[in-house]
């Protein structure tokens, strides 16, 4: 339901609602098995796995298993190799709640260190793929401000909460807003724009 501008780039979007990692390992694997173009990858997943009983070692070790899979299709292209990045995690309601936030509702599980402990280890895993900016979805859908209490600047970090799908009820939520989804989206074209500028195009 939600209508993108066209594309600036030839961005190939392989989508699946409710996938885990491993399903769009699967999906890339039919599309892109024997592809003999190189190509630059972005994954944007693992919400999905978490919430599905899925934790740090489950998640990282799927990413692990893509990026040998796309290493290990250099093969059909000697020459220009693949590049595999990866977005951090989005910090939706239903997994992340902040202190600033006020009180969780009652029976809430707050996995915010765990989704922190992705995060940092995407991070590391991008610079060992030499993969230098990749667009900061951690941050989006929070607001973070200053304030003096008692003398001293204070941080506070809060969810944006009309940033988020209105329908659903704030310990629920997990997807963006219309707007805040297409603008995702143009930032992906524009990471896929970047990498051309820095490291030239693969073909």
């Amino acid at each position: 339901g939600v209508v993108c501008p066209p594309d600036t780039s030839n961005v190939d979007w392989l989508t699946i609602p409710g996938a885990k990692i491993e399903d769009l390992i699967h999906a890339w694997r039919v599309e892109y098995h024997r592809e003999p173009c190189p190509m630059r990858i972005l994954l944007i997943a693992g919400l999905n796995d978490l919430m599905r009983g899925g934790g740090f070692e489950s998640v990282t070790t799927q990413i692990e298993r893509f990026s040998v899979l796309v290493k290990h299709q250099n093969r059909y292209h000697p020459g220009k190799p693949n590049a595999f990045a990866v977005a951090p995690l989005l910090p939706v309601p239903k997994l992340v709640w902040f202190p600033d936030n006020g009180t969780p509702p009652p029976g809430y599980q707050n996995r915010i260190e765990e989704v922190n402990q992705i995060n940092d280890w995407i991070k590391v895993m991008n610079i060992h793929n030499n993969i230098s900016q990749v667009p900061m979805f951690n941050i989006w859908g929070t607001r973070t401000t200053k304030r003096m209490v008692e003398g001293a600047q204070v941080e506070f970090k809060t969810h944006m909460w009309n940033a988020w799908r209105a329908s659903e009820a704030f310990e629920d939520k997990v997807h963006l807003s219309d707007k805040m989804r297409v603008k995702m989206g143009q930032y992906v074209v524009k990471y896929f724009e970047g990498e051309r500028e820095r490291n030239g195009p693969l073909v």
